[in-house]
């Protein structure tokens, strides 16, 4: 149960923040932020010589921001470590809920929403009490400097629902396997074809996964009258049904996941075989 408890909290969207290696894009978007906000609140409020008040507080409100947002994020992540009485209790299915989608119910909600608050609460007061101290400022518009960036930069991906992103990505992950499965079976399928009687008039063959289905064309592909008189003996005579017929069961017999075969000849005309009718 514990190795599921860390699997459940170790891939949610919101432990990038403390995932080193996604740092490299955090740090910068971060940065970008806290200056957009700072000089936005330097303007309404008009404040003088504000870039010169911007390059003296960026780099602490920015180190404060980013503390406070991971330490709001370490919550979360610590609460996957809490013991719980079985794996079907309430905290369980709560802690999972706030994994995968805080939204799922009111205790989630609230977990999040704390962690949030708490992270609000630190940047504010780092701002406050620390970057925004001895710059120049007023108290008063420190406060509503401090406010600004506690609100606007608090770390509200933790709302996000992880299971969206993660849906996404294993509907993903099952269409390339799916076309890679179909296309390896189009590929077995060509090299049996090749092994039929008539193959070399015997070509495209297509394998459709959703109805477990082959279509093949016959076409003698050629201008050489012998050629187009061993087409014809072969896919335009009256044995051309049992060839095809011997073929389809040749095919059904060394593929298990084929059901039905479809062969079109050269004057559009189509002989269709399905495999219980063939038993």
């Amino acid at each position: 149960m514990k190795n599921n408890k860390l699997y459940n909290i170790m891939f949610p969207i919101w432990f990038l923040l403390v995932f080193p290696l996604t740092w490299l894009v955090v740090i910068p978007v971060n940065f970008i932020i806290d200056t957009i906000v700072i000089l936005a609140g330097f303007r309404y409020l008009k404040v003088n010589n504000s870039y010169e008040t911007y390059k003296k507080v960026i780099l602490k409100i920015w180190i404060s921001g980013f503390l406070a947002n991971i330490i709001g994020s370490v919550l979360l992540f610590l609460t996957g470590f809490l013991p719980d009485a079985s794996q079907n209790s309430l905290y369980s299915a709560v802690t999972n809920q706030v994994v995968w989608n805080p939204f799922s119910s009111i205790g989630s909600s609230l977990i999040v929403l704390l962690a949030i608050s708490v992270s609000m609460i630190l940047i504010y007061l780092f701002n406050y009490k620390i970057s925004l101290k001895k710059v120049g400022l007023e108290r008063k518009i420190a406060k509503k400097i401090a406010a600004l960036l506690a609100i606007v930069t608090a770390p509200w991906i933790l709302l996000f629902p992880s299971q969206l992103l993660y849906d996404g990505i294993k509907s993903f992950d099952i269409s390339m396997n799916k076309e890679i499965t179909s296309e390896s079976k189009s590929i077995e399928i060509k090299d049996i074809l090749n092994g039929l009687e008539g193959s070399t008039y015997i070509k495209n063959g297509v394998f459709d996964s959703k109805d477990l289905k082959v279509s093949v064309n016959c076409n003698a592909n050629s201008n050489d009258d012998i050629a187009l008189n061993e087409y014809k003996d072969l896919f335009e005579s009256d044995s051309t049904g049992k060839l095809l017929n011997d073929n389809a069961i040749k095919i059904f017999s060394k593929i298990s996941y084929v059901d039905d075969i479809t062969f079109k000849v050269s004057n559009d005309k189509t002989y269709s075989f399905n495999r219980d009718n063939m038993k």
